[in-house]
């Protein structure tokens, strides 16, 4: 799908809404109004928070709520959610008999905000403003997302017997790394917000996993040594540790920061003898990702799309690290 196919769903109606308040939400209403086209409403699932009715002068509803507003206008919705809830909102959809609707995909997404917002390198020292302040999220894959995957598709190499694996958030990169044909894997999911709190052993599953996945938490977990006692505690003996951490080059998550705090950065030594700490320096392998023009761009918040050649990533100098990679494994009992 391109712009062009959704400039010609909204010729069609008379009011515009976008069903999605989060990111690509945002993303798209910045697209549509560069384009001078108008949205009426933002669409929120009945089940979600409504934190802000307000939402950039548009006003936010929930779907009942928007369902029983004006019914006389020629209504069409433009479907801005991640792949984990479009299945949800397009059974809402269907199941009340809304059928004017256009599912957003995020490559045409991404394309028409890099269009939008173009990288000018001859601007990088002259002007205060980055090219995203979103860590280029909204422009395609944000390059420490590359090193993310780059580490976990390398390390998943050496796990075959694999059994019960954790993910802090989601099952994302678990299901994707760990593929599971047999069906003998099962994929946990460790949700902060339903009290699973890697500070609290009590609130763990002790020796339960093979592996653990946790990408991009130590950074935003204050008592951090707690937070590695916590990964060691619900690991089986042998069990691995697979985690990722931000390096000493990026910008301040303040999303994050708000939701949870956003306190550390690393560098490979820091983190690997913290880990080593818990876990034994014998049983920790670091690795670093980037190097000076990836570190560049990753503060302008590029994103891989925006890169003439990917392997310009590729080359590793450990003090302009991007993202820094952790294995490490719980020692089996004698």
């Amino acid at each position: 799908m391109t712009f062009d196919s959704i400039e010609e769903f909204v010729k069609k109606y008379e009011s515009i809404s976008i069903y999605g308040a989060g990111e690509l939400g945002k993303f798209l209403l910045e697209v549509l109004l560069d384009q001078k086209i108008r949205v009426e409403t933002f669409i929120i699932s009945d089940d979600q928070p409504l934190d802000n009715p307000i939402l950039w002068d548009i006003p936010v509803v929930k779907f009942s709520h928007w369902q029983q507003s004006d019914r006389s206008l020629k209504r069409g919705v433009l479907v801005a959610v991640s792949a984990l809830y479009q299945p949800s909102v397009i059974e809402t959809l269907d199941g009340h008999g809304v059928h004017d609707y256009l599912l957003v995909e995020c490559d045409s997404l991404h394309e028409s905000m890099r269009r939008i917002h173009p990288v000018k390198p001859e601007e990088f020292l002259a002007t205060m403003h980055p090219v995203s302040r979103e860590f280029g999220i909204e422009r395609g894959l944000p390059l420490d997302r590359v090193y993310i995957e780059r580490f976990l598709r390398e390390a998943a190499r050496d796990f075959l017997d694999v059994e019960n694996i954790l993910e802090v958030g989601s099952d994302t990169y678990s299901r994707k790394f760990f593929h599971d044909s047999a069906n003998r894997i099962r994929y946990d999911i460790l949700r902060h917000e339903k009290g699973m709190d890697l500070t609290d052993t009590a609130t763990l599953l002790p020796e339960r996993y093979d592996v653990f996945i946790c990408t991009q938490v130590f950074n935003f977990i204050y008592d951090v040594r707690a937070a590695i006692r916590g990964a060691y505690y619900l690991l089986k003996p042998g069990g691995v540790l697979l985690a990722t951490v931000q390096g000493c080059v990026g910008q301040v998550s303040r999303t994050d920061m708000k939701l949870y705090g956003d306190y550390w950065r690393f560098t490979d030594l820091g983190i690997g003898k913290l880990i080593g700490d818990v876990f034994g320096d014998a049983q920790v392998k670091v690795y670093p990702y980037g190097n000076v023009l990836a570190a560049t761009a990753f503060v302008q918040g590029l994103a891989l799309e925006d890169l003439a050649d990917a392997s310009l990533l590729d080359p590793v100098e450990s003090e302009y690290a991007i993202n820094i990679g952790v294995i490490a494994t719980k020692r089996k009992m004698l």
